[in-house]
């Protein structure tokens, strides 16, 4: 870079990639939004080319209103389409749900047993927290008293 002209240092470079990385973030997620206007900049088609592969830029899984969106990585051995994943992933996400709904039911007792048992000693905790704040409360005034009726016999005096 010095040979050309430029006098830049390491933070300088180091600020303007942050400053680039940041603004193409920024603009990937508002097209990524449905209903948001396409924007464009002129730097993007190369920072696409440079980061579309990087885990910070594309994550791995979604969550949404209808459910967990799970994103295959790129594999050079697949066949499948990306539909007939999504379709895949979505029959082995309503399969989980059906197995999970029968554990659920099968664990209700002891879940709904062991949350009593919480229950319990939270309330349990909560007396013995209200009892040792009474305790000093009434110490406190027995202090405050304790003053009040010295102060009085040295004004008596």
């Amino acid at each position: 870079m010095k040979d050309k002209g430029y006098n830049i240092t390491g933070p300088q470079c180091s600020s303007k990639l942050r400053s680039l990385k940041k603004t193409y973030k920024s603009i990937k997620d508002h097209n990524a939004k449905s209903g948001n206007e396409r924007r464009t900049w002129q730097h993007y088609e190369i920072m696409e080319e440079i980061f579309s592969k990087k885990a910070w830029c594309n994550p791995i899984a979604l969550a949404s209103s209808t459910g967990l969106s799970v994103k295959n990585t790129d594999n050079e051995n697949s066949t499948a389409s990306s539909s007939e994943m999504s379709y895949t992933s979505d029959l082995s996400l309503l399969n989980d749900d059906l197995v999970n709904k029968e554990n659920i039911s099968s664990n209700t007792k002891t879940s709904r047993q062991s949350t009593t048992g919480l229950l319990q000693k939270r309330l349990a905790q909560k007396e013995t927290h209200e009892q040792k704040r009474q305790k000093r409360h009434e110490q406190k005034m027995e202090m405050e008293q304790k003053l009040i009726d010295t102060l009085a016999q040295y004004l008596n005096k």
